[in-house]
C-alpha cells in the first residue's frame, strides 16, 4: 500500500510538473491572447 501510495504521488507530482512546464509553454506562445481572441469570436 506504501508502496502503491509513493508511485502515484509520484505520478501526479510529475503530471502537475508536466501541466506547469506546458502552461509555461502557452503563456510564452501567446496562448493567452489567442484564447481571448477565440471567445471573442464567439
Amino acid at each position: 500500500f506504501d508502496e502503491n501510495e509513493k508511485y502515484y504521488s509520484n505520478a501526479y507530482k510529475r503530471a502537475m510538473i508536466q501541466y506547469v512546464i506546458d502552461k509555461k509553454a502557452y503563456d510564452r506562445a501567446g496562448g493567452a491572447d489567442l484564447w481571448k481572441s477565440f471567445l471573442a469570436e464567439k
